[in-house]
């Protein structure tokens, strides 16, 4: 069944759907709490776009290391180009947006970009059906969708392998230098997003060895890695000085000492994660009907010899993230976080079985003299099936989507009981901001973990939260804002805080042995003064201290 779209062309619509992308993502980010994994981000941006803007107004002595180094040192376990852009972004509009908007504004921009590309790609190869599929799946996963908002990085990265993926097919079938330049160029900005990327390029090697075993494109790789690496080192300023000893700093950290994240699994605390976890968290978090077409998407990848190659690109760009998780070599976590870049391609895969359904029912109907106009009801019918259910999931859940469980595991409520993770990241404390500006007295203090301060802090920074208000803290108060930034600070524990702040995320309340932590059994004993929760369990509870 072919779609009427007239003189429109794929790469048109690809530009639409990219506008579209970006317009609803901003306009569904107003409710959207910070989160702990925005504040270092959101610092470091605006710190390197004050660089920036001194490299273009004011360079003199712009690359001194000492400018450098008080400039760059933010942040800087992480690599710099999506807090680049983020910052450049905020720092055109946050005259005209709210301050958090403007820092995630960069970030839906290059999601609405990659958007933009995956359904070109999609439509140019498996139709147009196809390519709408892909995009009703990729903005029906609620997990996806809400990180898809965040001044994080880690759709950034998922966004940047997209176009790494898409620059690489493209291209494929020409043998020209030029072509080698701008896949080392975007894959370079890829890995300068984050160094997960640096799986994508090993993995098209891979599918290129099986499917299109040509010397030039096996040679496009190998100096695109080259390439890549060039403009890694050439968009972070911080390595311009003890480059070796930087590099190896960062590398380090990425592997052996970056500090660990426990995962709550199966009713069990885990520094290490067995083999299963990614496999069933993306069951658990992907939306039934999406799963299951994504399956006939890879089975057409099987049956129809035109769409093997493509549809095995798809298949691999989603394994591999999930299979870095599962080889057990990350002791870092935060659910599905982690395995971001799988989301869009089994967006593409279910896109693909979508385009699939479509097509056979269209040919079904010719075969056996069907009137054509039941063809729109069928297609419209499986698209009701599959995105109806997380549709209406997401305006239950909002903003609060990362709590959502599909129905594979029986929802939320399900998910509890399995012993999988209610939440994480803190997006639920603008909700207790919003109990506390009404309910606490000048001075009062305020408890949560040690590690989810910082986003106490950008809300009082910002006016969100009451600035007559004391942050507490068990250990001593820091904050990657700066002291200007916490000056009211106070040393406190959550026995004598007049408000303390729990959100359910099971990793932090239990220990190794699967025995509650002092603050959850200090808060078991009490009846909470204000609770955020949906489908009857708990995300939030605020307590208060006589």
């Amino acid at each position: 069944m072919a779609i009427p779209l007239g003189l429109w062309s794929s790469g048109k619509r690809a530009i639409l759907v990219g506008i579209l992308v970006t317009v609803i993502l901003v306009a569904t980010a107003g409710n959207i709490g910070l989160t702990s994994g925005e504040p270092a981000s959101i610092a470091a941006s605006q710190t390197y776009n004050g660089w920036f803007n001194r490299l273009v107004f004011g360079p003199h002595g712009v690359l001194n290391r000492s400018v450098i180094d008080a400039s760059w040192s933010v942040s800087n376990e992480y690599p710099p180009f999506d807090k680049i852009l983020s910052g450049v972004v905020w720092g055109l509009t946050n005259d005209l947006l709210s301050d958090l908007l403007a820092h995630r504004l960069g970030n839906m921009l290059l999601f609405g970009v990659a958007a933009a590309f995956l359904y070109h790609m999609i439509a140019d190869e498996l139709g147009d059906w196809s390519a709408i599929g892909t995009l009703a799946a990729l903005l029906t996963m609620p997990r996806f969708f809400f990180h898809a908002h965040l001044a994080a990085l880690d759709v950034p990265a998922a966004s940047m392998i997209v176009i790494v993926t898409y620059v690489f097919w493209r291209t494929k079938e020409s043998a020209r230098f030029r072509y080698t330049i701008l896949l080392g160029l975007v894959w370079g900005l890829a890995i300068a997003t984050k160094i997960n990327a640096v799986f994508v390029l090993p993995t098209l090697f891979l599918w290129a060895l099986v499917f299109r075993r040509k010397f030039y494109l096996l040679l496009r790789l190998a100096l695109g890695t080259l390439i890549g690496l060039t403009v890694f080192c050439g968009v972070w300023p911080w390595l311009y000085y003890d480059t070796i000893a930087r590099v190896e700093a960062f590398l380090a950290f990425q592997t052996a000492s970056h500090w660990e994240i426990p995962q709550y699994y199966l009713h069990k605390i885990f520094l290490l994660t067995p083999w299963h976890f990614p496999f069933v968290m993306m069951a658990a978090v992907v939306p039934l009907g999406t799963f299951i077409i994504s399956g006939l998407g890879a089975l057409r990848g099987f049956l129809r010899r035109r769409d093997r190659a493509f549809v095995f690109l798809l298949a691999f760009n989603m394994l591999v993230p999930l299979l870095l998780v599962a080889s057990g070599q990350t002791r870092v976590y935060d659910n599905e976080r982690l395995f971001m870049p799988a989301f869009p391609f089994l967006a593409a895969l279910a896109g693909g079985g979508f385009g699939w359904i479509v097509k056979s029912a269209g040919a079904f109907f010719v075969r056996f003299r069907i009137p054509k106009f039941l063809t729109p009801i069928v297609v419209f019918a499986v698209a009701c099936v599959v995105w109806i259910p997380p549709i209406l999931s997401m305006i239950t859940f909002a903003p609060y989507w990362l709590s959502y469980y599909s129905e594979t595991v029986g929802g939320l409520p399900g998910a509890a009981n399995l012993g999988l993770e209610t939440t994480y990241w803190c997006e639920s404390y603008r909700e207790a901001v919003l109990y506390i500006n009404a309910n606490a007295k000048p001075g009062d203090t305020i408890w949560a973990p040690p590690s989810t301060v910082d986003v106490l802090v950008y809300y009082q920074m910002q006016g969100i939260l009451r600035k007559d208000v004391v942050l507490a803290s068990s250990t001593t108060l820091e904050s990657v804002f700066g002291s200007e930034a916490i000056g009211n600070g106070a040393i406190a524990d959550y026995t004598e805080a007049d408000f303390v702040l729990i959100q359910h995320r099971e990793a932090l309340l239990y220990d190794q042995a699967g025995q509650p932590t002092l603050v959850l059994a200090w808060a078991s004993a009490r009846t909470p003064a204000f609770r955020v929760q949906r489908a009857g369990t708990p995300i939030l509870d605020v307590y208060t201290n006589p």
